[in-house]
Parts: structure tokens; sequence; C-alpha cells
């Protein structure tokens, strides 16, 4: 993964690269919740992010909110069904 830079003017006159921020996308999870090796439930979730590895975060936070956990608490969800939505001829795939 590159990241875009470009030139940016700080206030000193200095000229210095910065990146450019990837544009966000909307990723659904729609699959099982797990704690401690048992499915506690099958939801799904929609959020918007940079990454993948964002949107993984995101959708986990989401879940221990929903089901009334701890943010501490370690729930696991398959990061494979973690999918990015695309338009496609102006429309969502």
């Amino acid at each position: 993964m590159t990241n875009n830079v470009e030139l940016y003017k700080e206030k000193n006159g200095q000229l210095s690269f910065v990146p450019v921020p990837e544009e966000r996308a909307k990723y659904i999870y729609h699959g099982p919740v797990f704690l401690c090796g048992k499915c506690i439930a099958h939801m799904k979730f929609a959020t918007w992010a940079n990454s993948p590895g964002k949107a993984y975060a995101n959708i986990l936070f989401q879940a221990k909110k929903e089901l009334g956990y701890n943010p501490s608490t370690k729930i696991v969800i398959s990061k494979y069904l973690i999918k990015k939505e695309e338009l496609k001829y102006g429309k969502n795939v």
C-alpha cells in the first residue's frame, strides 16, 4: 500500500511532504460473533473506514456496544467476512 503525498507549505514557508489520507469506504460484516470460543450472536454491522484493519476495529467496538459488553472484553469476528462495498455504475454492489 502506497500513500499519496503532496507538497504542503507550512507557516514558516518551508515545504514538506504530507501524506494525503485515503478515501473512506463502506465495509459490511454479516456473520457470527464469538466469546471464549462460543458463538454468542450472529449479527450484521456496517461502518465507514480508511482500511480493512480500521473497519475490523470499528465493527468489534460496535459488537461489544450492541451486546452490552465492556470495551476491554475479548470478542472475535472473522476478518474474512468483512466485505468492502463497491460502487458499480452508480449502484452499491
